[in-house]
């Protein structure tokens, strides 16, 4: 049998895990929709659908800005993946974690399999040279980063104020494990009254 663990680390166990499987989660829609954004940047799709006589997909023309336009787009999921694992106050059993993390990993192999006849048509047409960012996309590329980091921040903030508060209550109580939980009162010892 292994090692009994703490709180603590039952806890960074859960807050990786979790920010894992959300990273992978939303890292992979991100980069599918970058696509769509360099091919609407580039102007690459809307030709060919102009060429076939069709009309974009409304909801491709309305999330399109929303795709990652360079590397620092995808600071956006890493910061969020951050901020949620944060966020997390107790542990999560790991058969539920390991769960979720394989259900992100096979949602992310499908989501690929599916894009790669599309990755692979972008290669057949070239690759443009490099253009200044469209003001849309970058706006909203800035604005999906900053909200993250933000996000991100003020749940780490959040998430050290909590361990200081539990230190300082354990400290209080008597120099316990402050990163243990506390224990039920039916479960402490107590002490019998002598009988005269």
């Amino acid at each position: 049998m292994g090692a009994h663990l703490t709180f603590a680390e039952e806890m960074n166990k859960t807050r990786i895990f979790a920010g894992l499987a959300v990273l992978i989660s939303a890292i992979c829609p991100i980069y599918v929709l970058s696509r769509v954004t360099y091919g609407v940047r580039y102007g690459i799709l809307t030709n060919i659908y102009e060429g076939a006589d069709m009309v974009f997909p409304p909801l491709s023309n309305f999330l399109w800005p929303f795709g990652a336009l360079d590397w620092w787009g995808y600071l956006t999921p890493l910061a969020f993946a951050v901020g949620v694992a944060a966020r997390i106050q107790s542990p999560i059993r790991i058969s539920i974690l390991v769960a979720y993390l394989t259900f992100s990993v096979a949602q992310a192999v499908l989501i690929i399999a599916g894009f790669l006849p599309f990755a692979k048509f972008a290669e057949v047409m070239g690759y443009p040279a490099p253009a200044p960012y469209p003001t849309l996309p970058l706006l909203v590329n800035l604005s999906m980063v900053a909200a993250s980091v933000i996000f991100a921040v003020l749940s780490v903030i959040r998430c050290a104020a909590n361990q200081r508060k539990s230190n300082k209550s354990g400290e209080q109580d008597g120099g316990g494990n402050a990163l243990e939980p506390p224990s039920h009162p039916s479960t402490a010892p107590s002490k019998s009254r002598a009988t005269p």
